[in-house]
C-alpha cells in the first residue's frame, strides 16, 4: 500500500488536508499463501504511520478468477483483514461536547475537555455564525445555518480560542484540552508518562511542552514534540511537579495558547 498510496498522501499532507482512501483492495498472489494477509498486516501499521488518513474504504467486490478482492478470498486474508478491523486504533472511542450558538453568544464559553474529545457547535440561530480559530487556522466551519451543527476532534493538549467571524465583536469562545500524567503520585525514581496527544502527530505539527519543578518557574521540558507522549523521571527531588502543553503549527509558527496544567506528586 505504501507503493500504491504514498504520492496521494504526500499531496495531502502538503495541502495540510485530512484523507480518506475511497477504495482499496487487493488479490491473491497463489504463488505466495498468505500474502493477501500481510498485505493487510502491512497496511494497518501503515495508517498508523500516516494519521492524517482518517477513514478507508474496501474494495470488496470481484468477477471471478485472480482479480477477485473478496476479503475471504482465503483464510488468511479474512484474518488479516478482521484483525485490522479489530484494532483498537481503527476503532477509537468518542466522547462529544455540545456548545451551541445563538445571537450572540457561544454556550458554554468556555470547555475544558480531555483528549481526542469531538466538540459539536450547534446554531441555535435566529443568524448564521461561524466557528473559526483564531491561531493556527487550525478549523474553520464557514458559515453554519440555523439548526446545522459543525464538530472537531481535538487530539491534543492546548488551549484553542475560536470566534464566529460574521460577529468576532461578541462570539468568542474557548476550547481547553488537559494533558495527563500517570501514574499521578510517585517517587523519586518513578518514572511518569506525560502524554500530550490521543494521536500520531500530523507533518507540519508538533507540541511544546514546560515544566515547572517544585520551587521553580516555568521553563521548556519538550519543544518541537512529534511523539504523543514521553516518560520524566524527577530530577529535582521531592515536591509538585507541573506540566502544560501547546499545540505549534511548524510552517507557520502558530501557536495554540497553553492548555490547562496537570501535575505529579513527588514523595
Amino acid at each position: 500500500m505504501e507503493t500504491i498510496f504514498t504520492d496521494f498522501y504526500n499531496a495531502g499532507v502538503e495541502k495540510g488536508k485530512p484523507m480518506m482512501l475511497g477504495e482499496y483492495g487487493s488479490g491473491e498472489d497463489d504463488a505466495v499463501p498468505g500474502k493477501k494477509g500481510q498485505w493487510f498486516t502491512n497496511g494497518a501499521d501503515l495508517f498508523k504511520r500516516w494519521p492524517m488518513i482518517k477513514g478507508v474504504t474496501y474494495f470488496d467486490k470481484g468477477t471471478g478468477g485472480a482479480c477477485d478482492r473478496y476479503v475471504d478470498s482465503s483464510p488468511s486474508s479474512l484474518a488479516g483483514f478482521s484483525a485490522m478491523g479489530a484494532d483498537p486504533y481503527f476503532n477509537p472511542p468518542v466522547t462529544t461536547t455540545g456548545i451551541t450558538a445563538a445571537d450572540f453568544s457561544f454556550t458554554p464559553i468556555s470547555v475544558t475537555i480531555d483528549q481526542g474529545t469531538v466538540v459539536k457547535w450547534t446554531n441555535n440561530g435566529p443568524s448564521n455564525h461561524t466557528v473559526t480559530a483564531t491561531k493556527m487556522n487550525l478549523f474553520d466551519s464557514t458559515g453554519i445555518a440555523p439548526g446545522s451543527t459543525f464538530s472537531w476532534v481535538f487530539t491534543g493538549a492546548g488551549t484553542y480560542p475560536y470566534e464566529c467571524t460574521i460577529h468576532p465583536s461578541l462570539m468568542t469562545g474557548a476550547v481547553k484540552v488537559r494533558p495527563l500524567a500517570d501514574p499521578p503520585t510517585g517517587g523519586v525514581t518513578t518514572e511518569f508518562t506525560i502524554t500530550w496527544a490521543a494521536d500520531l502527530v500530523p507533518d507540519g505539527y508538533a507540541y511544546d511542552v514546560q515544566i515547572k519543578r517544585p520551587g521553580g518557574q516555568w521553563v521548556d521540558w519538550k519543544t518541537l514534540q512529534k511523539t504523543p507522549s514521553d516518560t520524566f523521571v524527577p530530577d529535582s527531588g521531592v515536591g509538585r511537579y507541573t506540566f502544560r502543553v501547546r499545540y505549534h503549527n511548524t510552517n507557520s509558527d502558530g501557536k495554540s495558547g497553553y492548555s490547562p496544567t496537570v501535575t505529579i506528586e513527588v514523595s
